[in-house]
Parts: C-alpha cells; sequence; structure tokens
C-alpha cells in the first residue's frame, strides 16, 4: 500500500470495515494498463456497489482522483479526507471540476474517515451466518 503512515492506517481501518461486510476488496487497483499506471486505493464491490475510494490528506489531487474514478465508472467514488476542514476543501473543489467538466458521471462523494466508516456502516450489511436451532 503507498503513502505515509496516516494514508495508510485509513485505507487499512475502511478495507477491514468493507471485508467484514463481505466485499470483495482490492487494494491499488490500476485504472489502465501500463508499466507504471495510476491506481485508486481502494476498489470493492460490496452489497451490489462497486465503489473506488481515494484517500487524500491534501486538496491537490483532487484532480487526478477524479480523473481515475471517471477511468472506473463506479457506482460511487469516494474521496476520503482525515479530518472536516479537508473535507470541506475538497468539496468545493469537486463542486468546481465538475462544473468545468460536464461529462464527468460519476456519483462522487467527499467525506471524513469518520463519516466514510459510517457510511459503509449503514449501507453494506454484515454477511452473517444464520443460526439453525440445532447448533445452540
Amino acid at each position: 500500500m503507498k503513502g505515509k503512515y496516516l494514508h495508510i492506517n485509513l485505507a487499512t481501518a475502511l478495507v477491514k470495515s468493507l471485508r467484514q461486510r463481505g466485499g470483495h476488496v482490492q487494494v491499488e487497483y490500476p485504472v489502465r494498463r501500463g508499466q507504471r499506471p495510476p491506481a485508486v486505493d481502494i476498489l470493492a464491490q460490496v452489497a451490489g456497489l462497486l465503489l473506488a475510494i481515494e484517500i487524500e490528506c491534501s486538496v491537490r489531487r483532487i484532480p487526478n482522483d477524479l480523473m481515475k474514478v471517471e477511468a472506473l465508472r463506479p457506482d460511487m467514488g469516494l474521496i476520503v479526507m482525515p479530518n472536516a476542514r479537508l473535507a470541506l476543501a475538497a468539496r468545493s473543489v469537486v463542486r468546481r471540476l465538475k462544473n468545468d467538466y460536464p461529462f464527468a458521471t460519476a456519483t462522487i462523494q467527499v467525506m471524513t474517515f469518520g463519516a466514510a466508516l459510517q457510511w459503509v456502516a449503514n449501507n453494506c450489511p454484515v454477511k452473517s451466518v444464520p443460526q439453525v436451532a440445532g447448533d445452540i
């Protein structure tokens, strides 16, 4: 997994949460073929949704993230930021770029880390094994 300490810890927690919910999760999924292709941090198929998740600690890479998400055509793209101040700035960048590029079709959500974990918990139920009366 690429990135520094905070990036890796946020990605690890999201991957763990998605896998607990029965999701098929791929880390550093390449957007296209090539020698050094760009990659989304997490690509997850969970609860019938294809999610492309990018974790950023600044807003300067948001345009690159939007291009990567658009190339994959997921059901939803999540940009996860470590705090509310950065999430607010990222939302304004996403809004501005979506207005500049009307061809952009993917649904993009910008969330803080805690909100992203809560979103996963609310929208992707935990896969559990049904109890049979004889198992007790």
